[in-house]
């Protein structure tokens, strides 16, 4: 498993290819390493991380004070697998299976 860095992040393309070309297994936190060639990938969907931000910016803009807002957790995940060296005629299946959590 794989976690958020800024190093990981810059060298996606390497990361994956190297994972596949070992035959490691990997899971990855965003989309974008499935989307490199990575095996899988599951995590919270970072556009809605955008959306809730600017809503705190709205809120905060308003008059909230930034202390009594409340903290959220993500509440939408999504998964992607890439298909490629398996076979499946569909290469890359990169669809979204989001759900909402209570």
């Amino acid at each position: 498993m794989l976690l958020a860095d800024v190093i990981f992040d810059a060298r996606q393309p390497e990361i994956a290819e190297f994972a596949r070309t070992n035959a490691l297994p990997a899971i990855y936190n965003k989309r974008a390493f499935a989307e490199a060639g990575g095996f899988m990938s599951y995590g919270a969907r970072y556009d809605e991380f955008f959306r809730q931000a600017a809503r705190y910016v709205d809120r905060i803009l308003r008059g909230a004070k930034p202390g009594e807002l409340p903290v959220v957790s993500p509440t939408q995940f999504e998964f992607s697998q890439d298909r490629r060296g398996t076979g499946d005629p569909d290469s890359t299946d990169t669809s979204a299976a989001c759900e909402q959590s209570d």
